[in-house]
């Protein structure tokens, strides 16, 4: 699974507090074992399917137009939540 640390730019008043860090928890986006309905888990590393990669590059997009810029990503091992966050973050 993929976890973001993010900033959003906004500003606390005219008093010299940073705001808070938001921290943004996502699940990889959809990977082939899930479009054939196999139950993945950590043991089949399923790669992201077409649509998974289509989906990933919409949710960065709309993450960007929001302001977020991750600060650190974590992710699992597996390609599927690496490409993800790749992808997310492009």
């Amino acid at each position: 699974h993929i976890s973001l640390t993010v900033r959003k730019h906004t500003h606390a008043f005219c008093y010299n507090i940073p705001t808070m860090p938001t921290i943004l928890v996502l699940r990889h986006s959809i990977a082939v074992a899930n479009e054939e309905h196999i139950m993945a888990g950590a043991s089949l590393d399923s790669p992201l399917s077409e649509n998974g990669r289509r989906l990933a590059i919409q949710k960065g997009r709309g993450l960007k137009l929001q302001g977020f810029l991750p600060d650190a990503i974590y992710t699992s091992p597996l390609r599927r939540t690496i490409d993800t966050a790749r992808i997310i973050v492009a």
